[in-house]
């Protein structure tokens, strides 16, 4: 009976734990922003450049939800 006391106040002590956790916070919003890349490789055979690589400017949109 003496131990039956403490286990039952711990696990009490556990619940109110997990109970708290729990939150109804609500987030919602807008992601966007650009990006620049440019590749430019080294492709250079007996003195002929193949390629001629030029920059991309690209740009993304998204939402995120968090609950």
């Amino acid at each position: 009976m003496k131990r039956i006391i403490p286990l039952i106040l711990v696990f009490i002590f556990m619940l109110s734990l997990n109970i708290n956790a729990q939150s109804i916070d609500i987030e919602f919003g807008v992601k966007s922003g650009a990006n620049y890349s440019q590749f430019t490789p080294d492709l250079i055979v007996d003195g002929v450049k193949f390629a001629n690589y030029k920059g991309k400017l690209g740009y993304y949109l998204g939402g995120f939800f968090e609950s």
